[in-house]
């Protein structure tokens, strides 16, 4: 075998093993943002349906310190739900307090009046929409 024909055929392993790697990394990709976006179906179904009823406060928990984490339960309807919330809102909402929801019976999922949700599907997308490029990137003409 001469000098050129080893390195053609190096090379040709080199773009086969690069092209697998590919269609497996975008293969992941798209996978994991479909699985994403299933997930994230429930709030965008809260988000269009929802019906604004007033939930009561039950709890507050703060994670101080790195990585500060706020969030409180509300009680409506005989259920319990929890939702992220900041700093401002466990000041300014005392435990007992009556605040407005968005609520969906049957979806163990709340939002507030003027949560936007369209931001998680945009991101899936685009995450889908790379994995989709990396997979026909496996598929196309050798040259």
């Amino acid at each position: 075998m001469n000098k050129q024909a080893a390195v053609d055929y190096i090379r040709s392993r080199e773009n086969q093993y690069r092209s697998k790697t590919a269609f497996w990394f975008g293969f992941t990709l798209f996978f994991i943002s479909l699985i994403s976006l299933a997930g994230c179906y429930r709030y965008h179904v809260v988000e269009r349906d929802g019906v604004l009823v007033n939930m009561k406060v039950v709890k507050h928990f703060i994670r101080s310190g790195k990585g500060a984490y706020y969030s409180s339960d509300f009680f409506y309807n005989g259920e319990v739900f929890s939702e992220k919330t900041n700093k401002y809102f466990i000041d300014n909402h005392p435990v007992g307090d009556l605040v407005t929801m968005k609520y969906v019976p049957g979806i163990s999922v709340v939002l507030f009046p003027d949560e936007n949700t369209d931001w998680m599907f945009q991101f899936g997308g685009v995450i889908a929409f790379i994995g989709l490029g990396f997979m026909v990137y496996y598929f196309r003409p050798n040259k």
